[in-house]
């Protein structure tokens, strides 16, 4: 009886307690029936001592790392931890099982990421929770707790058990720390993970509710550990975890009932969004590095998630630019294209295409394109980046030096007329007075005239 209490109860003190008990009244007696009664009384009461010290010790140093009270940090990017909190300090064998399998898996099969599972009822508060992370902070990045609801209802001649999830915390060290990423774990997601999904485990039907609540708390654990990845750890490897959630998605929508599939496939919409987004911040990260050719990588693998989101036009536009810093102008080209067919005729497909035109020497195409462009644009602070951009290159293509100091003078009309007067009459001095030179001037004279009357009637 005692050793079924003991295994019963062995995550909690009780069971610790028990099985110490245990232990002194076999070694009491042990001691006293192996040791004559003439024995040294001295002697003896020292074995009794160390061997009731030994008994409390080492099962306490046991359990404590065997209910993971205490634990040591896998190697891996990130440790998180997750706690179950009932109402009823029990819970059902089957639920409890399949989450600690579902923890195994993820932990096994997702690199970066490691799970544990922690005692029953070992976190009962929000405050608890932050308490125990701080404290363990060298162990685990973040926690999660479940607060589980159980009860029975019947259903005809059957007692049915029910388990429900009726909240989810999470609690990280560096969860608000904003890395430039928009994707902070905050109340937004928690009302996310309780509304979207069906939490409900019934155990007559367990076995369809136990699929359900492993894909859906696969979801929650994913979700997480990407988020974390993306903003404290590891860039890259929280886009792959965050790549495997969107591929979950289609498991979530089909374990859980109609009810719940509309706020499922806006919630993947959310999720295809954030996808691309991640995507983009990281490419921006590898170039501002100076790692262009992994931040073209990054963004050729966002965009086949990228259709129907307002990142399309913006990949499309940085593959464009990216592109021709990796001197790979058919590309370019062919983004350009891409740009063109989502917002045909868009400011920035005129400008690189205007910019094609410069660096293969067309000046006829060039003059067309900048042809209005001081009066149909607004003055923005790209501007000033185009000019930098415009001079950067310009010794890349001698043969079109010409045609870059026109782009500069035109685009700096739109932010410093003064300045643009003066590399005009710089443009007029430096160049041979030829047919092709005096019609670039002629054009930037009426882009002056249409720009001052802009000025004028604004």
């Amino acid at each position: 009886m005692e050793v079924d209490y003991i295994v019963k109860n062995w995550e909690k003190k009780s069971g610790l307690i028990m099985l110490i008990v245990g232990l002194i009244g076999i070694i009491y007696m042990f001691i006293d029936s192996f040791f004559p009664v003439e024995f040294d009384s001295i002697l003896k009461s020292m074995i009794k001592v160390c061997s009731y010290g030994t008994v409390i010790i080492v099962p306490f140093i046991i359990w404590l790392f065997n209910t993971k009270r205490i634990f040591l940090r896998k190697r891996k990017q990130i440790n998180l931890a997750i706690s179950i909190t009932t109402d009823d300090n029990t819970i059902n064998s089957e639920y409890h099982t399949c989450i600690k399998k579902l923890i195994k898996e993820i932990s096994d099969d997702v690199d970066g990421v490691f799970i544990r599972m922690l005692p029953l009822n070992l976190i009962n508060s929000k405050k608890e929770l932050t308490t125990y992370q701080r404290r363990n902070k060298s162990f685990i990045d973040g926690l999660i707790r479940l607060n589980i609801e159980t009860g029975k209802s019947r259903k005809g001649d059957i007692i049915e058990e029910k388990i429900y999830v009726k909240s989810i915390e999470f609690y990280g060290k560096n969860i608000d720390k904003d890395l430039e990423n928009p994707m902070k774990l905050d109340e937004k997601f928690t009302k996310r993970e309780v509304t979207l999904k069906d939490w409900l485990y019934v155990h007559s039907n367990s076995k369809k509710d136990k699929k359900k609540l492993k894909v859906s708390l696969k979801d929650t654990l994913l979700y997480y550990s990407a988020m974390f990845l993306i903003n404290d750890k590891d860039f890259d490897k929280g886009i792959e975890v965050l790549k495997l959630v969107w591929d979950n998605h289609k498991e979530l929508l089909d374990s859980n009932p109609e009810t719940k599939k509309s706020k499922i496939k806006e919630d993947f919409l959310r999720l295809n969004e954030k996808l691309v987004d991640t995507f983009f911040r990281s490419s921006i990260r590898y170039h501002e590095n100076n790692n262009v050719s992994r931040a073209h990588e990054i963004l050729k693998k966002g965009i086949e998630y990228a259709k129907g989101t307002k990142y399309h036009f913006v990949l499309y536009q940085n593959l464009a630019f990216l592109s021709y810093e990796l001197d790979d102008t058919l590309n370019a080209e062919l983004y350009t294209k891409k740009m063109n067919t989502i917002y045909p005729g868009h400011h920035l497909v005129r400008l690189n295409k205007s910019y094609f035109a410069i660096i293969k020497n067309r000046p006829e195409v060039v003059s067309r394109y900048f042809k209005g462009f001081a009066s149909k644009q607004n003055i923005t602070s790209n501007d000033i980046e185009l000019v930098a951009f415009y001079d950067k290159n310009k010794s890349k293509h001698p043969e079109s030096d010409y045609l870059f100091d026109f782009a500069i003078a035109m685009t700096t009309n739109k932010f410093d007329h003064k300045q643009a007067r003066i590399l005009m009459k710089e443009f007029k001095t430096n160049y041979i007075d030829n047919q092709v030179t005096n019609k670039l001037n002629g054009l930037f004279s009426l882009e002056l005239r249409n720009s001052h009357k802009k000025r004028l009637t604004a």
